[in-house]
């Protein structure tokens, strides 16, 4: 009986792991494509204003996914 409790342990702990990782490859992925989509926006404009239009587009995702934007 020890022993099939062991290998459940081991069997549980092999997939949570194998989820995990699947886990941080797709919030990878995301964030990789919003760091690409946010290059793209700003990527035609002079070096001085691309960080200035970064950030604000940084800050506005941010307030939308918070919440603090208001309609």
């Amino acid at each position: 009986m020890g022993i099939v409790l062991i290998v459940m342990m081991f069997v549980a702990m092999l997939l949570l792991g194998w989820w995990e990782i699947r886990r941080s490859r797709r919030r990878f992925r995301e964030a990789k494509q919003q760091l690409n989509s946010i290059y793209g926006e700003i990527k035609d404009q002079p070096d001085s204003e691309k960080s200035v239009h970064a950030d604000s587009i940084m800050e506005t995702r941010s307030k939308v996914e918070t919440g603090d934007e208001k309609i």
